[in-house]
């Protein structure tokens, strides 16, 4: 059996070292782009994921594999381009291949005037810099939100924290939800620090919205605190109800956005088309159909006032207006007075509704920067257009990318270009021209989307360096991340994989008594 001292040096200096060689091996004559995020680990040391997105040829498919968790104690633009240059001297890694690089959006990654894009930018000519489309999209929700009233916001924290670790309120809760005969479905709480997660927690509120509400009356009997009364208060306005099922649907339409780019492939192509849908399906909820058609969505005018739809008609969601048409001649005078009241008071709802919808359109464009030539040539990378010669020529390609050069031949490349327009459609595994509409490309050089991956990075960090391990190494994290991710690629177990003559050669080599520099 083998101790655990020398265990660990197989693992860094054996398993460890050989995969991270054939790593850079082949980013070295590859294409890759680059994704990095920052963190503080339990051990509160500061951990920077790098990182590294490619197409395989071999695989036929995008592959992510971990570069290096390294320190980072200084998280300024210098110190996390010092930390990132350091990793690629330590293994050998040029930059002459790297095509991409994506983060999240703060200053220290992607600042207007200095930050470690702009100096990549100054470094690679070619590179293409693409900030985080996730956390582009939950900026613009939150920057939206600050136009609706922030009690409906409240209630839902409240409600779920309120739920949260007591299972007494728990137990006496599904009494109240066998009454209304609902769901036995526990509250969600919302992250901290995504407003995206938001939609999650207001969804299950508004399914056990009538539970909640019997709930929260009986409580503030017996127990009439501050908290309770707000929380009830929140409920029992008819309004809070509306701008629920209205976040419901307006959050949705983000997360659908966002669940896209959290895929592992190819999907660079995909980002301004994506974005561009994104912009009409809110224009079209207050704007005129006729205008929004019309306008190029980056270039659509939201306070164009003349195009605005009547108050009546602005759409806020499905359900949002059930409140309102759930009555009828057997109701209550009560009841009718309520919704009285609602029709009267419906106009700032419906207005604060708009101002969400404008506010996000202002944001997409705003912060989605689509100047860039690469997002005008990766419209070749849709089949459709392949077949009907959009562009007709790869010039702007080659112009965009020039080490594409020193890989193949120009003339040949447009060459088999222009041929793809008289290519018959079995050739895409198809039966009909129509059905090559749906393929999408997936053989270019794994441009980056969203900084997802080094986040999945962290949650394996998280899963490996517990409180009770928190002096693991994170020498020791990359090699255990490394391997795990090889053993995905390959989709083999731990038990079935082949392992490689030079890993094995390479764990034989290795002493217990070696020390990490």
């Amino acid at each position: 059996m083998m101790s655990r001292t020398k265990c660990g040096s197989v693992m860094r200096f054996g398993i460890g070292s050989y995969l991270i060689s054939t790593l850079v091996e082949t980013l070295n004559s590859t294409p890759w782009s680059l994704v990095i995020d920052e963190t503080t680990d339990v051990s509160v040391s500061a951990a920077l994921a790098i990182v590294a997105q490619f197409y395989s040829a071999k695989d036929k498919r995008l592959m992510v594999s971990l570069i290096e968790i390294a320190n980072c104690c200084d998280a300024t633009a210098i110190g996390i381009t010092d930390t990132v240059f350091e990793v690629f001297e330590k293994v050998g890694l040029k930059t002459s291949m790297l095509v991409g690089f994506c983060a999240d959006t703060c200053n220290a990654m992607f600042g207007a005037h200095h930050s470690l894009a702009t100096i990549l930018r100054e470094q690679i000519q070619s590179i293409v810099t693409v900030k985080c489309n996730c956390h582009m999209s939950h900026l613009c929700s939150q920057k939206a939100s600050l136009e609706l009233p922030k009690i409906f916001e409240d209630v839902v924290r409240g409600t779920c924290t309120h739920f949260s670790r007591s299972p007494k309120r728990r137990e006496a809760f599904k009494q109240f939800q066998k009454l209304v005969e609902c769901e036995e479905h526990m509250l969600i709480s919302p992250g901290q620090t995504r407003w995206l997660t938001l939609e999650y927690a207001v969804v299950r509120v508004l399914e056990q919205y009538d539970a909640l509400v019997d709930y929260f009356r009986d409580l503030c009997e017996t127990d009439p605190t501050t908290a309770n009364d707000v929380i009830l208060c929140g409920l029992e306005d008819p309004f809070i109800k509306i701008y629920l099922a209205f976040m419901s649907y307006a959050l949705n339409q983000f997360n659908e956005f966002n669940t896209l780019f959290q895929s592992q492939i190819p999907l660079f192509h995909l980002i301004k088309r994506e974005h561009s849908r994104l912009i009409n399906i809110f224009a079209r909820n207050f704007m005129e159909e006729e205008y929004v058609n019309s306008v190029n969505p980056l270039l659509l005018n939201p306070l164009e006032s003349v195009k605005y739809l009547p108050e009546p008609e602005i759409y806020l969601a499905a359900v949002a207006i059930q409140p309102l048409s759930q009555h009828d001649a057997a109701a209550h005078a009560q009841q009718r007075a309520v919704i009285e009241k609602l029709e009267k008071d419906l106009k700032p709802l419906r207005h604060n509704c708009k101002r969400w919808f404008i506010v996000t359109i202002q944001q997409l464009q705003e912060k989605f920067d689509f100047r860039d030539p690469i997002y005008k040539i990766t419209e070749l990378f849709d089949p459709v257009n392949a077949r009907s010669l959009k562009p007709n020529s790869l010039t702007l390609l080659f112009r965009r990318f020039p080490n594409l050069n020193t890989m193949c031949n120009r003339q040949k490349a447009d060459n088999e270009w222009r041929d793809h327009a008289s290519l018959p459609p079995s050739l895409f595994k198809v039966e009909t021209s129509d059905e090559v509409k749906k393929l999408s490309v997936e053989s270019y050089c794994g441009l980056p989307f969203s900084n997802a991956i080094a986040e999945r990075a962290f949650s394996v960090v998280d899963q490996v360096k517990t409180p009770l391990r928190n002096n693991l190494h994170n020498l020791s994290l990359s090699s255990l991340i490394l391997a795990q991710q090889w053993l995905k690629n390959e989709q083999a177990s731990s038990a079935s994989i082949e392992v490689p003559e030079g890993m094995v050669k390479g764990a034989l080599k290795v002493k217990a008594s070696a020390t990490i520099n």
